[in-house]
């Protein structure tokens, strides 16, 4: 068996979450498409100082953990002794684990030039190379570093030409547009009156050491005024005082994005993801920055404002009047605010990001069809259901679109020689398949039924694995061969939405449960389409109701008919159906 591939994520530098939430946007999409192309999950490590861990733990990643330099700095740690430490703790990992490829967020050489002795080791070096101060950029060390990397991909939107090297592949975002919760309900959970102008208060992740000022300063000029409720993101990492009010909810859990549906505006500070994901969800905001070592947060504001997607409060003092007037702008341009705003970050790049690392290790046809089926919502069904959600989708997807198959024979040199040779009908035979196969209209129909199955399998007993065993059960059951002229996808989709309808049947005095082992026990018929099938598998349901056979007896008679007869016909189940010749 081929051995499972091995991702590192890095991300050693402060103590805060912007590194590790791109890198985790990323690594999420890395997951998945390396899933399907190896029909199992890859092995991803993250590398990092964050203090905030519990986000990769909650997200499905393993972690190691580096003090960060705060925390040496608090604790009263010696730095050359922590450096020498870290260096040796950095090239063990990476020495053991044996990553296939290593990622690393931006900065090139590490935080304190960590990685330069391992740029030349025997695996992919994938560099995300995020916006940092010219000065920072223009170090000796920077673009030493950049060089190493086999590939470098730019979680920016691309504006001219660039570096033939470097994949512009747009922002890179933490959440999916699919993933957010109705405004209704997200209002609800959070204890919302339905009148209120719902405002999003944010100072990042709460690691900033000014972010309890900035946070107080907001909530002081804002919580006095009756018609507003404040949504206080403060953060996993915020360690200041707790602030409260009767139009106050305090936030400190990182998956706050799902809510932003029901805010009519947002106050926060220019860090790179809070940013990009109020401006991807039409939020109208505004905007004040922080001072960073290498993060311009001013100009990353200052180019939006100017592209009319958000406000810029250019006060670091958080003036309460400037403040107020800033908000009452925001809802009074909130529609061409969040108009622009979409269009000023229209997609998430976290896929593209992720394809782009992967370019060096599979070819463009198999990660274009990994970007076809991976839909962000069918992910998504397929992740409700944790870590055996996720296998499931790597094994399961190559089995129901299994193109990429395809498009690897057609690659091969010899294709078309054997083609060729195949007599007319058998060669016009292998280019219908191929042409069915790249169906996108039938694709997406086919994907839609998947993800409603993937969301009412968790009220089936056994949940994901029984509606795969069902699924599985059923191709085999009414396979293609026994649909003259159909396509592998309108086959596909078609029974999807006869094991929908079956799912959605009941029979009274049949629990599921039984119905679905009777259908598991149910033959192939050889001379029928799968919409007869089902159609006979129905009637046969009926009419055990109505004579009252029950469970046991009909079992029994299905078997004996199984064992009897070599080929099942739907006229052998006449007896069973009721159509049964008089």
């Amino acid at each position: 068996m081929a051995k499972i591939k091995r991702i590192v994520c890095y991300a050693v530098n402060g103590s805060g979450l912007g590194h590790v939430t791109r890198l985790m946007s990323v690594a999420k999409w890395l997951r998945r498409t390396v899933g399907v192309l190896e029909r199992r999950p890859p092995e991803i490590l993250f590398l990092t100082s964050s203090e905030a861990t519990q986000v990769l733990l909650q997200a499905g990643f393993a972690s190691f953990k580096l003090p960060s330099k705060t925390i040496v700095r608090q604790t009263g740690m010696d730095m050359l002794e922590y450096r020498r430490l870290a260096r040796q703790f950095v090239w063990q990992t990476l020495g053991t684990f044996a990553p296939d490829l290593l990622v690393v967020d931006t900065f090139p050489s590490g935080s304190f030039d960590e990685l330069l002795q391992l740029l030349d080791a025997p695996f992919q070096k994938g560099f995300i190379h995020r916006r940092v101060k010219p000065e920072y950029a223009q170090r000796p060390t920077f673009q030493a570093a950049l060089g190493l990397y086999d590939s470098i991909v730019v979680p920016h939107a691309s504006h001219g030409p660039h570096d033939a090297r470097e994949a512009w592949c747009g922002e890179v975002l933490h959440i999916e547009r699919e993933a957010l919760m109705p405004a209704q309900q997200a209002r609800a959970q959070l204890g919302v009156p339905p009148e209120r102008t719902l405002v999003y208060v944010s100072a990042g992740g709460g690691g900033d050491p000014h972010s309890q000022a900035a946070l107080a300063s907001v909530v002081e000029a804002l919580s006095g005024d009756p018609t507003l409720h404040l949504l206080v993101g403060a953060g996993p990492l915020y360690r200041g005082t707790r602030m409260g009010g009767q139009n106050l909810t305090w936030f400190t859990e990182p998956e706050v994005a799902p809510y932003m549906a029901a805010c009519d505006a947002a106050i926060s500070a220019g860090g790179y993801n809070t940013f990009h994901e109020l401006l991807h969800l039409g939020v109208p905001s505004v905007f004040f920055a922080q001072a960073k070592v290498a993060d311009d947060q001013a100009h990353r504001i200052q180019t939006a404002a100017q592209a009319g997607a958000c406000l810029w409060l250019d006060d670091s003092a958080l003036d309460p009047a400037a403040l107020r007037t800033a908000l009452s702008r925001a809802l009074e341009a909130r529609e061409s605010l969040s108009a622009n705003a979409r269009a000023y970050v229209p997609q998430n790049g976290a896929a593209r990001c992720a394809r782009a690392l992967l370019a060096q290790t599979y070819s463009a046809a198999q990660l274009a069809w990994a970007e076809s089926v991976l839909t962000p919502t069918l992910a998504l069904a397929f992740e409700a259901h944790g870590p055996e959600g996720q296998r499931t989708m790597a094994q399961w997807l190559p089995q129901l679109f299994p193109a990429v198959h395809i498009d690897s024979l057609e690659s091969h040199p010899s294709f078309q020689a054997l083609v060729a040779s195949l007599p007319a009908d058998a060669a016009q035979e292998v280019q219908r398949v191929l042409t069915a196969t790249r169906d996108t209209q039938n694709s997406d129909a086919a994907a839609r039924r998947l993800v409603t199955l993937l969301d009412e399998s968790q009220a089936l007993p056994g949940g994901i694995s029984t509606l795969c065993a069902l699924v599985e059960n059923a191709m085999k059951k009414h396979p293609l061969a026994n649909e003259p002229g159909a396509a592998w996808l309108i086959w596909l989709e078609r029974l999807l939405t006869q094991l929908h309808g079956l799912l959605a049947r009941c029979w009274e005095g049949w629990p599921q449960e039984s119905v679905l082992q009777v259908y598991r026990t149910f033959p192939r018929l050889f001379d029928a389409d799968l919409d007869t099938a089902f159609s006979t598998f129905v009637a046969m349901m009926d009419h055990s109701v109505a004579t009252g056979l029950d469970f046991s007896g009909l079992l029994q008679k299905l078997r004996a008919l199984k064992f009897t007869h070599k080929r099942i016909t739907a006229q052998s189940l006449a007896a069973l159906t009721g159509e049964e010749a008089t």
